[in-house]
Formats: C-alpha cells, structure tokens, sequence
C-alpha cells in the first residue's frame, strides 16, 4: 500500500529524512550525552586519580574529572532551557487557544475580567 492510498498521510520535513530516503530510527543517547553519564565519568576518573601512583597521572584524572563535571553542567544547563522553552511555548498555546474561544463566542479578554 502506498502513502496515497492510506488514509492517514504523515507529513516529514525534508531534512528529517536521509540522503538514503529512510526514516532514521531514534538513538539511544550516549553516556556522554548525558548528565548522569557525565557525572558517573567524572567520579571514575577521580577514583582512579586517588589511586595513581603518579603525580602527573593524577593530574591527567583530576582535569578529565573536572572537564566531564563541566560537561554535565552544561548540559544540565541545556536540558533546563528547553523544557523552560516547552513551558513558554505550551503557555503561549493554551492563550492563544483561549482568545480563539471567546472571539468564537464574541467575547474579549476585558469582558472576562468583568465577569
């Protein structure tokens, strides 16, 4: 059956779909690509720094350790501004939602707060 003859047709932005014409399928984040990964990385790096023999080798694990605590950070940092966005953008919904209500009904937001 084609996309034509189904009865529900799903629209996909061009830049969604592959050179190769098929719908990539969704990935698992990598540890790294996350908070908890970050976090985790950093806490093994500083396990193995309190444990190296070497001055230079603990060096090497503390500045990893605090990079992968900075990545976290920063995508922590990430993650709280888009669901801030999603708030903002499904509070601007629910507005526009509402005004379209009361034009349908011939009311205003004024006469709202006068009820």
């Amino acid at each position: 059956m084609s996309n034509r003859d189904a009865s529900v047709q799903i629209r996909v932005s061009p830049a969604a779909v592959p050179s190769s014409g098929h719908l990539a399928t969704p990935r698992r984040k990598q540890s790294q690509d996350t908070v908890a990964g970050c976090e985790e990385r950093a806490a093994a790096n500083l396990a193995e720094a309190a444990t190296n023999l070497t001055a230079n080798g603990r060096r090497r694990l503390e500045m990893s350790a605090a990079a992968w605590t900075e990545r976290a950070s920063l995508l922590q940092r990430i993650h709280n501004s888009f669901e801030k966005r999603k708030a903002l953008d499904a509070a601007e919904w629910e507005r526009a939602d509402a005004d379209e209500i009361r034009a349908e009904n011939g009311r205003t937001e004024f006469h709202d707060v006068l009820a």
